[in-house]
């Protein structure tokens, strides 16, 4: 009995080892939502979903192959952009286990010329902490990169663009660092970041369609945007001049297939993918990697955007999946939208319900935010079914939909979240903050017509009180603003409505007088109370 019993437990232990959250019915939802995509002759990409090491479902949309109507590539790569970050600090900690390197060296033994390079630390590189600004953007010439650029030209942007924080004390994204990285990975392994990426990370991998755009038999598919009911071919980066921050080009199943192995501890171990995937409470990014959190669950992985190709790489260490989207057509917000929307098939079941996106919850979700703690607002409205959001004298952003009330943008590491029932949204992006949405012009002037007149205040005014309902309420005048008080509760003023409705939205209140019969109607997250008021004697004892 007692061996059976064993044998039983093994079987019970095996089936929650591979049991399998994409089943057959899963893949069927994402197929059809893929066809869909195809149909529309919107998009072009590729998609890899990988389950327990394995990939469990793939599929490319468009004909991207074809650079023009009967001209096709061989190749199946993709220019997957920042994703080459990831790359870049593997093979970092792989020199680091070696002894090659020490994520607490100075930049200034390689690089003394960049200023603060004796306060700089590779650690400091890899997790976007060095103060060093981005070469890719140089001012307002942000498209100088199309072009072959010279190392010594890329170095001398970075230098003159020196920093913009103490190193260490803040972050923020920056392609220079890891610019920098591939050229002292070049220096301590006497050989070029690219023979490092085929020997660190494609031959042990055997993967077949990945490669460095600096191997100058490197062939990619381009980039396009639909203009005019047709494609027409993107001008992209020289990605030469991106040498560690986005010159990789793979497909998405090699893509995931990197991904595992790095969680499977195949390309560093443990300790360094522990060191890795830290990432502050304040902060967006680890070393080379970004956490993206879809409600409770935290995946790990990178994004990529070029002019017109965009990516999103992630991995669930918890179910073992791995999920990969390449667009090299439109922008990255229909990256966006198609990784999220694998997610919720993926996923339905922890994903909690929410309102339905209605005209009435777009309207509510539509305004002006802002908070005591930032000194700009965020307004946000929807452009063609797409929420949209802008933060004063910013450009507009578009968000991706995680549900109805949950938006993000990933590669700005934003999170939004709508509390439509108090007025209010929270915002993360490496800190919270909650924001109130402001009154509009008429909303204001509907205030400020209802009158409150002598009569008004005393028809209303008092203690109101039901049988079996746990509070009374007390209405009362308090320099010129009517307030209610519940048993115990502090007070707090009410917004009229009209002269005898008002409402409280923050505490999904709203009080409906009716002064012929002394009652008023509460009205609190769907639930409704009638109480009466009580008489001047009754309401003193």
């Amino acid at each position: 009995m007692k061996k059976l019993f064993f044998v039983m437990a093994l079987l019970c232990l095996f089936s929650n080892v591979f049991a399998q959250k994409i089943d057959e019915n899963k893949i069927n939802k994402i197929k059809a939502y893929i066809e869909d995509l195809e149909s529309s002759k919107k998009t072009k990409g590729d998609i890899s979903i990988f389950e327990n090491s394995k990939e469990v479902y793939g599929e490319s949309i468009g004909k991207n192959r074809c650079f023009y109507a009967n001209q096709c590539y061989k190749t199946k790569g993709f220019r997957v952009g920042s994703f080459t970050k990831m790359i870049t600090s593997i093979i970092t900690f792989q020199l680091v286990e070696e002894g090659l390197l020490q994520l607490k060296d100075k930049l200034e033994k390689y690089f003394p010329e960049i200023p603060e390079a004796n306060k700089i630390t590779l650690s400091h590189l890899l997790e976007h902490t060095s103060g060093l600004k981005d070469y890719v953007s140089n001012g307002d010439d942000n498209k100088w990169l199309v072009k072959p650029q010279s190392h010594e030209d890329i170095m001398s942007v970075i230098i003159s663009d020196s920093v913009s924080f103490t190193p260490g004390e803040d972050q923020s994204y920056s392609n220079s660092a890891y610019y920098l990285l591939a050229n002292i990975i070049e220096k301590v392994s006497e050989k070029s970041f690219e023979k490092n990426i085929k020997k660190r990370i494609i031959k042990p991998l055997d993967l077949d369609n990945t490669t460095s755009a600096l191997n100058k038999k490197s062939e990619s598919y381009p980039s396009y945007s639909y203009e005019n009911n047709k494609w027409e071919v993107v001008e992209d980066f020289y990605f030469p001049n991106a040498k560690g921050a986005g010159d990789l080009i793979s497909n998405a199943e090699e893509m995931n297939i990197i991904l595992e192995a790095l969680f499977d501890y195949k390309l560093i171990s443990k300790k360094s993918l522990e060191d890795m995937t830290s990432i502050s409470p304040n902060y967006l990014y680890g070393k080379g990697i970004m956490k993206s959190s879809y409600f409770d669950i935290n995946l790990f992985g990178h994004g990529g955007n070029t002019y017109g190709t965009h990516c999103r790489a992630f991995h669930d260490p918890n179910s073992d999946i791995s999920i990969s989207v390449i667009n090299n057509s439109g922008d990255h917000s229909d990256n966006e939208r198609i990784f999220n929307e694998i997610l919720k098939i993926i996923y339905s079941e922890e994903i909690p319900s929410s309102d339905e996106l209605t005209a009435d919850l777009m309207q509510k979700m539509t305004g002006t935010y802002s908070c005591e703690e930032l000194p700009v607002k965020i307004k946000m409205y929807f452009e063609n079914g797409n929420l949209i959001s802008q933060v004063t004298g910013q450009c507009p952003v578009p968000l991706a939909s995680i549900n109805n009330l949950k938006y993000e943008e990933t590669s700005l590491g934003l999170t939004v979240e709508f509390m439509p029932e108090k007025n209010q949204l929270k915002i993360h992006q490496g800190q919270s903050f909650t924001l109130t949405k402001e009154e509009t012009k008429e909303e204001k002037n509907n205030k400020a017509s209802v009158q409150l007149t002598e009569e008004i205040i005393n028809q209303i005014k008092g203690t109101y009180h039901k049988d079996g309902f746990p509070l009374d309420l007390t209405i009362f005048m308090k320099e010129g603003k009517l307030m209610v008080q519940a048993t115990g509760q502090d007070a707090f003023e009410l917004d009229p409505v009209n002269q005898y409705k008002y409402e409280k939205k923050i505490y999904e209140i709203t009080l409906e007088f009716i002064p012929e019969k002394d009652q008023v109607n509460l009205l609190q997250s769907g639930q409704a109370f009638t109480l009466t008021k009580l008489d001047s004697e009754s309401s003193l004892n």
